[in-house]
C-alpha cells in the first residue's frame, strides 16, 4: 500500500464523510450544549460504529449481510426506528443557552450511546466499507495491516470532521437567542426525519 493509494483513500474518505448525516448531525447539536464531555461522548460513539463496522467488513461478516435481505432489512427498520425517535427528540427539545457547567453521567451516556447506535443501525454505512475498503486492499501481501491503516485514517477524518460540526453547533449558541436555536434544532430533525425516510425507501441492489 502506496502513500499515493492512502492519499486517494483519504481525499475520497472526506468527501464522503464530510456530507451532512445522522452523526453529523448529531455532533453538530452535542455543540449547542457548548460542553466538551457531551460532544466527546458523542464522537467517541460514532468512532466507535466505525470499528466496528469496519471490524465486521474484515470479518467478512459484512458480506453476510448485505447477501441476506431478511437481515438487511432489520438492519435497515432499526436504524429508520431510531432515526425517527431522534428528530422527535431534537424537535420536542428545549436547549438553553446557558453553558452546561455540571453534566450528569447518564447524560454524557446518552451522547455516546445514541451516536454510537444512529451509526450502528445505519446499513448505508455497512454497505460504504463492504464496497470501498476492497478497493483499497492489495490481496498479495498481509490484509490485517492495510485495514489497520484505513481504519485508522477514517477515524482521524471522521474525529476532525465531527469536530468541526460541533463547533460550528458552539458557535451557533452563541450567536442565536434561545428561540434561534430551538429553530435550529426543529431544523436538524426534520433533516433527520428526511434521512429516515430516505432510508426507509432505500433498497439494496442486488
Amino acid at each position: 500500500m502506496t502513500l499515493s493509494i492512502l492519499f486517494i483513500y483519504a481525499i475520497a474518505s472526506f468527501s464522503v464523510i464530510i456530507i451532512p448525516g445522522p452523526t453529523m448531525l448529531l455532533a453538530l447539536t452535542n455543540g449547542t450544549t457548548r460542553n466538551k464531555k457531551i460532544v466527546m461522548a458523542g464522537i467517541l460513539g460514532a468512532v466507535m460504529a466505525d470499528l466496528v463496522l469496519m471490524t465486521i467488513v474484515f470479518l467478512g461478516l459484512g458480506t453476510l449481510l448485505m447477501a441476506s435481505e431478511m437481515l438487511f432489512n432489520l438492519v435497515k427498520w432499526l436504524g429508520v426506528g431510531y432515526l425517527i425517535f431522534l428528530s422527535i427528540q431534537l424537535w420536542l427539545s428545549n436547549n438553553q443557552l446557558k453553558k452546561i457547567t455540571v453534566v450528569a453521567d447518564k447524560q454524557v451516556k446518552k451522547a455516546f450511546s445514541r451516536a454510537l447506535f444512529v451509526a450502528i443501525f445505519n446499513p448505508k454505512a455497512l454497505l460504504f466499507y463492504s464496497a470501498f475498503f476492497p478497493q483499497f486492499i492489495n490481496i498479495s501481501v498481509p490484509q490485517v495491516p492495510q485495514y489497520m491503516v484505513l481504519a485508522i485514517i477514517t477515524v482521524i477524518i471522521n474525529m476532525v470532521i465531527m469536530t468541526c460540526y460541533a463547533l460550528g453547533g458552539f458557535h451557533a449558541a452563541r450567536l442565536l437567542a434561545n428561540n434561534g436555536l430551538k429553530r435550529m434544532n426543529q431544523a436538524c430533525a426534520l433533516i433527520m426525519l428526511s434521512l429516515a425516510i430516505f432510508l426507509a425507501l432505500y433498497r439494496k441492489s442486488n
